[in-house]
Protein backbone atom coordinates (compact mmCIF):
# COMPACT_ATOMS: atom_id res chain seq x y z
CA UNK A 1 0.00 0.00 0.00
CA UNK A 2 1.21 3.34 -1.25
CA UNK A 3 1.00 6.01 1.57
CA UNK A 4 0.94 9.88 1.59
CA UNK A 5 2.23 11.61 4.35
CA UNK A 6 0.61 14.62 5.61
CA UNK A 7 1.75 17.31 8.36
CA UNK A 8 2.66 21.10 8.86
CA UNK A 9 5.06 21.94 7.06
CA UNK A 10 4.52 26.15 6.73
CA UNK A 11 6.00 27.78 9.45
CA UNK A 12 7.87 24.79 10.88
CA UNK A 13 11.58 24.94 10.85
CA UNK A 14 11.57 20.95 11.85
CA UNK A 15 9.13 19.82 8.73
CA UNK A 16 11.74 17.93 6.84
CA UNK A 17 12.54 16.34 9.44
CA UNK A 18 9.62 15.11 10.73
CA UNK A 19 8.47 13.95 7.46
CA UNK A 20 11.31 11.47 7.19
CA UNK A 21 10.43 10.45 10.58
CA UNK A 22 7.26 9.09 9.47
CA UNK A 23 8.59 7.98 6.23
CA UNK A 24 11.08 6.01 8.02
CA UNK A 25 8.69 4.53 10.36
CA UNK A 26 6.23 3.89 7.54
CA UNK A 27 8.47 1.92 5.33
CA UNK A 28 9.62 -0.28 8.34
CA UNK A 29 5.99 -1.31 8.55
CA UNK A 30 5.58 -2.07 5.05
CA UNK A 31 3.99 0.77 3.28
CA UNK A 32 5.64 2.65 -0.30
CA UNK A 33 5.64 6.18 1.22
CA UNK A 34 5.01 9.54 -0.91
CA UNK A 35 6.79 12.29 1.32
CA UNK A 36 5.16 15.65 -0.06
CA UNK A 37 8.35 17.09 2.41
CA UNK A 38 10.90 15.57 -0.11
CA UNK A 39 9.19 15.64 -3.28
CA UNK A 40 7.78 19.59 -3.36
CA UNK A 41 10.63 21.20 -1.64
CA UNK A 42 12.12 22.48 -4.77
CA UNK A 43 9.61 24.51 -5.78
CA UNK A 44 10.66 28.06 -6.37
CA UNK A 45 9.98 30.39 -3.51
CA UNK A 46 6.69 32.17 -5.41
CA UNK A 47 5.10 29.29 -6.13
CA UNK A 48 1.27 29.70 -4.77
CA UNK A 49 -0.69 28.10 -2.03
CA UNK A 50 -2.96 26.98 -4.75
CA UNK A 51 -0.46 25.73 -6.88
CA UNK A 52 1.39 23.62 -3.99
CA UNK A 53 -2.03 22.33 -3.03
CA UNK A 54 -2.62 21.44 -7.00
CA UNK A 55 0.55 19.45 -7.17
CA UNK A 56 -0.31 17.39 -3.84
CA UNK A 57 -3.30 16.36 -4.40
CA UNK A 58 -2.01 14.64 -7.83
CA UNK A 59 0.52 12.66 -5.51
CA UNK A 60 -2.49 11.58 -3.30
CA UNK A 61 -4.10 9.98 -6.58
CA UNK A 62 -1.13 7.95 -6.65
CA UNK A 63 -1.81 6.49 -3.13
CA UNK A 64 -4.16 4.02 -1.68
CA UNK A 65 -3.91 5.83 1.88
CA UNK A 66 -2.96 9.04 3.80
CA UNK A 67 -1.18 9.32 7.21
CA UNK A 68 -2.35 12.57 9.42
CA UNK A 69 0.92 13.44 11.76
CA UNK A 70 -0.02 14.89 14.76
CA UNK A 71 0.06 18.55 13.73
CA UNK A 72 -1.80 18.49 10.46
CA UNK A 73 -4.92 20.50 12.18
CA UNK A 74 -2.18 22.85 12.92
CA UNK A 75 -2.12 23.04 9.03
CA UNK A 76 -4.28 24.46 6.23
CA UNK A 77 -2.69 22.50 3.74
CA UNK A 78 -2.88 19.72 5.81
CA UNK A 79 -6.44 19.83 6.46
CA UNK A 80 -7.22 20.35 2.97
CA UNK A 81 -5.22 17.58 2.10
CA UNK A 82 -7.08 15.53 4.87
CA UNK A 83 -10.40 16.63 3.57
CA UNK A 84 -9.52 15.66 0.02
CA UNK A 85 -8.65 12.30 1.07
CA UNK A 86 -11.72 11.93 3.26
CA UNK A 87 -14.06 13.37 0.82
CA UNK A 88 -12.31 10.46 -2.19
CA UNK A 89 -12.53 7.49 0.57
CA UNK A 90 -8.83 6.77 0.58
CA UNK A 91 -8.07 5.01 3.91
CA UNK A 92 -6.95 7.41 7.11
CA UNK A 93 -4.28 6.35 8.97
CA UNK A 94 -3.46 8.88 12.32
CA UNK A 95 -0.25 9.71 14.16
CA UNK A 96 0.03 10.04 17.62
CA UNK A 97 0.96 13.01 19.49
CA UNK A 98 4.66 13.57 18.33
CA UNK A 99 4.75 10.43 15.85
Amino acid sequence: MKVYIIGKITGNPDYLEQFAAVEKMLIKEGFETVNPAEILKTLPKETTHEEYMKKSFELIKTCNAVYAQYNWLNSEGGKQEFDYASEHNYIVMMGGDHD
